[in-house]
């Protein structure tokens, strides 16, 4: 099994790159690990690792700085290369999903959604829940018993269950 979970910091600002209608993007992830050295001091390692994303995901890192946390999860590659008589390899994260913090999510800008109409709506639908709150509901935002019970009925059946 070939899977690998990273979460870090950026190392420098993401590099997306258009190859042939292949949009491809280079990251350097910095993740952290602290131990205890041999007279018992704390100690902190920074180790680096080069990520690879693809199409969706490279778009997706486009507006990503260096400092800003993410979370890459995915599956390691190793290449072998030649380098003045020297044999090299290198091994790198072909990422398969990625999680952008919060914090980065908001430094990218993101625009508005527009509905057909032209105006600004909310990304999410508000959710309605079926607990038992014991907070009163506002004014004109109390769901209708009626419609709460149509939807928690079986499709074809009534309030009596026939």
């Amino acid at each position: 099994m070939n899977r690998v979970h990273l979460t870090g910091h950026l190392g420098e600002d993401a590099s997306v790159q258009e190859h042939g209608g292949l949009t491809v993007a280079r990251l350097r992830l910095g993740t952290t690990s602290t131990f205890r050295d041999r007279e018992g001091q704390p100690r902190t390692r920074i180790d680096w690792h080069r990520i690879t994303l693809f199409d969706a995901l490279a778009k997706r890192v486009q507006g990503l700085r260096e400092g800003d946390r993410l979370s890459v999860r995915g599956e390691l590659r190793t290449y072998t290369h030649e380098n003045g008589g020297d044999r090299r390899v290198s091994v790198e994260v072909v990422a398969s999903a990625v999680e952008i913090a919060p914090a980065s999510a908001r430094q990218r800008r993101l625009k508005p959604a527009l509905d057909p109409a032209g105006t600004y709506r909310s990304r999410r639908a508000p959710r309605l829940r079926l607990t038992g709150s014991r907070r009163r509901a506002r004014p004109g935002t109390a769901p209708d018993p009626a419609d709460l019970l149509s939807r928690l009925l079986l499709p074809g059946l009534d309030a009596d269950g026939h």
